[in-house]
Parts: structure tokens; sequence; C-alpha cells
């Protein structure tokens, strides 16, 4: 996937929104935002779980329909507050800008497809997840949760979710690179010549002095998400979190390149909502494997 100017409009519009979602999250947001990657994964796996995403996990598995993509895994903005629009709040009018509890409990339980069985805020109050995550959103009491904050946390909860769910082992390479140099780490390894590891950055004859006849030997390259180059499973799960809950605009350089190797559904769902991708991407996507 490359953020480039020339892309699409979806792309070029998520390269926006992804500054107006940090810029106007909850202090609570900002505070788990600046952790440790591997720390937020946890705390959305497991705020998740605790949210009984049974529609989700459902949908996940059948997601070939555009009306399940549409409703629980659009990761737009756009769509996100088309939901928002829709929900009221104690008052019994629509949200404009924040949303107060009972908007936000309709919202994951008639839109997200959290918390199924919840029926009132009663209900949505009883459960220790929803009390926490109005908590970080900055709705409680009288306060009330910004649009912005509530965009952040359910492309978040979904990650969580399908973590939670299972998305096992896959084969992911990604690679960063500009004009220059192939950024190391990730997916990334080195060529050689003659055995000895060289440089990715684009050198001139000079530069490449005596090796500048030899040819780079490419060297295999490393899934990230396999357990074969890989401690644990415990490593795994520590890299799904650190990757997926990576923002794609702090990566390095100017163009991204993901391959995901015959990837579950799940996995094809969870980078959408890091790419914010719109229901017809992640539809094609999606199909891949039935052409």
């Amino acid at each position: 996937m490359e953020r480039e100017e020339s892309l699409e409009p979806s792309f070029t519009r998520t390269k926006t929104l992804h500054g107006e979602d940090h810029a106007e999250l909850s202090p609570a947001l900002v505070e788990l935002k600046d952790k440790p990657l591997a720390e937020q994964g946890a705390w959305w796996r497991e705020t998740a779980k605790k949210l009984t995403p049974f529609a989700i996990g459902k949908s996940a598995e059948l997601a070939l329909d555009y009306d399940s993509l549409g409703r629980y895994f659009n990761g737009t903005s756009m769509a996100l507050d088309y939901v928002l629009d829709k929900c009221k709040g104690r008052d019994g009018v629509q949200s404009s800008d924040c949303l107060d509890n009972e908007a936000l409990a309709q919202a994951f339980v008639e839109h997200v497809g959290f918390m199924v069985d919840v029926r009132s805020l009663k209900d949505a109050s009883d459960n220790e997840g929803f009390v926490e995550l109005c908590r970080k959103l900055g709705a409680h009491g009288d306060q009330k949760a910004s649009r912005a904050s509530v965009r952040y946390a359910v492309r978040r909860l979904r990650l969580g979710a399908l973590l939670h769910l299972g998305i096992g082992e896959q084969n992911i390479y990604q690679y960063d690179y500009n004009n220059e140099e192939v950024f190391p780490g990730k997916s990334f390894v080195r060529p050689e010549i003659d055995g000895r590891e060289v440089s990715s950055r684009r050198l001139s004859t000079r530069e490449r002095g005596p090796d500048a006849e030899a040819k780079p030997r490419v060297r295999k390259q490393q899934s990230m998400m396999a357990k074969f180059y890989l401690d644990s499973d415990d490593e795994l799960d520590r890299r799904f979190h650190e990757y997926l809950f990576s923002n794609p605009h702090d990566w390095p350089g100017q163009v991204h390149w993901v391959h995901a190797h015959k990837p579950s559904q799940k996995m094809v769902l969870a980078l959408g909502q890091q790419h914010h991708l719109r229901i017809h991407a992640q539809g094609l996507l999606c199909h891949l494997q039935a052409a």
C-alpha cells in the first residue's frame, strides 16, 4: 500500500484524517496513545473482549457482503460520522460534535457490533469495559466525547476484537523506502555482495568502489508475523500489537509497500482499519482469493 499524493482519493483523505483524529483526542486517549504500542494493543484487545464483539466476530467470518462490511468495518471518518449522526443522547436529540454515554451506547450496540445483549443505558453501564471506555473517551458525568475520540476508538476496538477472536499466523511483508534508500527493520533483509551485507542506499559507481562490477545477491525476506522467525507465541502477539496499532503516517520513508501473502479474512479486515480503507477496497481484497 503506497502513500503518495497521486493515489486515489480515499488514501489521500486518510492522510489528512490521521492528523485530525490525533489533534482532538481526549486527554486520557492521548495518554494511552503515548504508551508503547504493545501496551496500547493489549488494552484495546482486552476492552474489546469485555464489550463482547460477537456481531463483529460473525461478520468477520462472513464478511463477503458489502452490508456487513459497511456496518462493521468501514474505516473512513465519513462513514463513522454517518453512524454518529444517527445516535441520540440523554436529551433525545441527535448528537452534534460530542456524544454523551447514552449516545455512545447506541453507537456501539446498534451500529458498531458490540454489546449485542444490551437493551438500555443501564445495561451498558453494567458492562465494565463500556464504563472504562467512556472514561477514556471523556464521556462521564456531564462530560461528552469528541467525535474524533470516538472514531479513533472504534477503529482500535475493531482491531482489538479481531485480535481477540484470533487472526493467527500470517505472512506479512512491509518495505518503507524513498528515492534513495530502503529503510531497515520490519521485513527488509539487506542484500549482500561477496558475502558482505551492503547498504540499501542508492550508491554511485564511485561510492561503490571495487564492488562496482559485483552484483548484489538478494536474500530471503522475512515475514513479520511468521512463527518461524519469532521465539514464541507471546512474541507473535506482541508483534501483532506493535504492527497493527502503529500509525502508517509515522512509518519512515515516502512510500510504504505492504504485501499480505494469502492472508486470512480477519487480517484483511484488520489492515482495512489500520489504513482507513473504504468498503469497496476491503471488499475487493476479501474477494481476491475467489478470483
